[in-house]
């Protein structure tokens, strides 16, 4: 991807470095912090590229929040598979943050 390129970061990197917990009897994931800034500032730029309404096709595998529970992303992703061999949707707080009128 040529934004990890401009921003210097290596995603697959990251993303082994992020699977790698599950090997291990670590208790919690670790990421210097430069990395995580990079991340985010790589994120920024693809979401504020994407459209405001996405079009998705199924099959899709939807995901409400998570709460930063990782071991509880690796579990789905264990049952349903990990992209990019699935597609996933995630909505976040966007369930249970809506108004009600």
């Amino acid at each position: 991807m040529e934004l990890c390129r401009k921003f210097g970061l290596d995603v697959d990197k990251v993303i082994d470095q992020l699977l790698e917990y599950k090997k291990s009897q670590m208790k919690q994931v670790s990421l210097p912090e430069g990395t995580i800034r990079l991340l985010c500032q790589v994120s920024r730029e693809v979401f504020m590229k994407e459209d405001m309404l996405l079009e998705v096709e199924a099959p899709l595998n939807i995901f409400g929040d998570i709460h930063g529970q990782y071991d509880d992303l690796l579990r789905h992703f264990d049952m349903l598979g990990y992209p990019p061999d699935i597609c996933c949707l995630f909505m976040g707080d966007y369930v249970d943050r809506l108004v009600t009128l």
